[in-house]
């Protein structure tokens, strides 16, 4: 009884073996190597178009962007400066006549003492008297005009320096254009005294006719009046 069931059991094993055999997995090699190989080819592809993209992204931002370039050396006491002078010539002329320049025009004050007009004429509203005044009133204030817009100019010349040390600290190419702009505008506004410098000159030259065209009438009425 004992043989007969030892001999059932081990056919019952020899049975099954088939069985247990087919149900392990069986693995092929060349293609798990072909997987791995894609898999691979798929990472380089990704990592190429990962980096591209960071490096676009990275050329937008270099691109856009406040960097605050336009305030540089541009606050409320430089916008001041920039408005030193009043917006007309006769503007300053007014404002020098009621002594709003006397500290720049102290030193030319003390060059060229005003003259007592009654020396030129007892009637104030003479053609001499008139032409004095008009020519010592532009004179003084192209002094005065000519000092502050020089003194500017001088500032105006260290602020495009102090800005043109700044290029070599910009990061991207939006900063180096916005600091560019920049200086672009700081030279705009030396530019611009240098126009005020020009017509004040040919304020000045106009004031110089003028005292020639008095004098050709001075001698004019002289030499007509009747003998």
């Amino acid at each position: 009884m004992k043989k007969l069931k030892s001999l059932t059991f081990g056919l019952l094993l020899l049975g099954l073996a088939p069985a247990a055999q087919a149900a392990l997995p069986v693995y092929d090699s060349a293609s798990i190597k072909q997987a791995i190989m894609e898999f691979q080819q798929l990472k380089k592809q990704y990592d190429m178009l990962k980096k591209q993209y960071d490096e676009m992204v990275a050329m937008k931002d270099s691109m856009t962007g406040n960097y605050g370039m336009g305030i540089l050396l541009n606050g409320i006491e430089e916008e001041a400066s920039r408005r030193a002078l009043p917006q007309t010539w006769q503007e300053v002329v007014e404002m020098q006549k009621k002594g709003f320049y006397g500290d720049l025009l102290k030193h030319y004050s003390d060059m060229l003492p005003k003259i007592d007009t009654n020396f030129l004429s007892a009637n104030q509203k003479d053609r001499d008297v008139i032409g004095y005044k008009m020519a010592k009133g532009h004179t003084q204030s192209a002094f005065a005009a000519t000092e502050a817009v020089y003194n500017q100019l001088d500032k105006r010349l260290k602020s495009i320096e102090e800005l043109m040390g700044q290029i070599d600290q910009t990061q991207n190419i939006k900063q180096a254009m916005d600091l560019n702009s920049r200086i672009v505008a700081e030279t705009g506004f030396v530019s611009l005294d240098l126009a005020r410098l020009n017509s004040m000159q040919l304020s000045l030259q106009a004031v110089f006719q003028n005292d020639s065209n008095r004098e050709l009438e001075n001698h004019s009425e002289f030499f007509s009046q009747p003998k």
